[in-house]
């Protein structure tokens, strides 16, 4: 099992906690990562509810927690599966339907696969079921950090989607500093436990 971090009764800057995560995240045992990412893959499917259909998941980089399983084996189930797409005219992410994994992708943005301009298929938020975000940190209060971009808070504005994060048990902290616009998460999912977030 992976050691929590333990903060201070000063909380760090976020930026402090945001560079501490990367690197941790980095330096992870590559059998390690392997075996913290088929648990958290597990947990995401088993706890999936069947009334939900319409799913906008991200795709991850090779740091992040391995979503691409999961998108996989949903498009097989048929769900409804949307990724974020990146909108160049309005510098923000959107959510795009994929059909076929490997003809509507293309590596976008900061390096993300994301749907190719001739794949795109915008669903509007209010159609989407749940969400599955990363992040660097979270609390059990549901507190999410981010790289600091904003670009999932926004995504995550003005929807009924239920929001789960997924994350490496270590990523799990004593408490963050909340910001506004900051939106909270319903779900975290870790390798070691499945976290409900008090409603807010």
């Amino acid at each position: 099992m992976s050691a929590r971090v333990t903060l201070p009764k000063d909380l760090p800057s976020r930026d402090a906690l945001r560079q501490d995560m990367l690197r941790r995240r980095l330096v992870m045992d590559p059998d390690a990562r392997a075996r913290a990412n088929a648990a958290i893959q597990k947990f995401v499917l088993d706890a999936w509810r069947d009334r939900w259909q319409t799913a906008l998941i991200y795709l991850n980089r090779a740091e992040e927690v391995a979503t691409i399983p999961i998108v996989l084996r949903l498009l097989e189930q048929g769900k409804r599966i949307c990724v974020p797409a990146f909108d160049r005219e309005r510098r923000g992410y959107f959510p795009s339907e994929i059909r076929d994994f490997e003809r509507d992708l293309e590596t976008g943005k900061l390096g993300i696969l994301e749907p190719s301009a001739a794949a795109w298929r915008p669903v509007p938020k209010e159609d989407l079921d749940t969400i599955i975000l990363p992040g660097l940190a979270f609390d059990r209060s549901g507190n999410r950090l981010g790289h600091g971009y904003g670009y999932f808070d926004r995504l995550c504005e003005n929807t009924r989607a239920y929001k789960t994060a997924v994350a490496f048990d270590f990523q799990v902290v004593p408490e963050i500093e909340e910001t506004p616009g900051d939106v909270p998460m319903d779900r975290i999912i870790t390798d070691q436990e499945i976290i409900t977030c008090p409603k807010r």
